[in-house]
């Protein structure tokens, strides 16, 4: 009888600390400008994630030398073009304060194991980026896909 009780109370306690970590992650969508020199075009999107209301970190995925003319022009040619997911560690901001996100974003540089800390980027570290296949749209949809699974 003791036995069943401490099982019991064990896995009541196991069950709300699943909880509580399980809805402590949060995510959302930031738009940030495409190229440097157009600001108000905000086409790139950010995957904002926070865990434990604290830890906040931004995904994105992006090609690879993008300051590279050639590189902007294969991207509307409709050409596939080398790419990476990038992870930046975010401090000091509140989840919802998108310019605080994407000024940090901007400046903080990236993590260099990023598919050790989300095992699922594997599946998009290096591949190829193409502007209307295979985008960072396409990219935070899946990442949204996969945030509403763990939920």
């Amino acid at each position: 009888m003791i036995f069943r009780e401490h099982c019991l109370v064990f896995f009541l306690f196991m069950l709300c600390n699943l909880t509580v970590m399980i809805d402590s992650l949060r995510t959302r969508i930031v738009k940030t400008a495409v190229v440097n020199f157009a600001p108000s075009i905000k086409q790139h999107h950010v995957f904002v994630i926070e865990q434990y209301n604290r830890i906040l970190y931004t995904v994105d995925f992006s090609p690879l030398d993008q300051s590279n003319p050639r590189t902007l022009a294969d991207l509307v040619l409709g050409q596939d073009v080398p790419s990476e997911v990038r992870v930046k560690f975010i401090s000091g901001v509140d989840f919802y304060d998108d310019d605080g996100i994407v000024e940090q974003w901007l400046t903080k540089p990236c993590v260099s194991h990023g598919s050790s800390l989300l095992p699922i980027l594997r599946t998009w570290q290096n591949s190829t980026m193409n502007l209307y296949t295979h985008n960072c749209q396409h990219f935070s949809a899946f990442m949204s896909s996969y945030n509403n699974n763990i939920k």
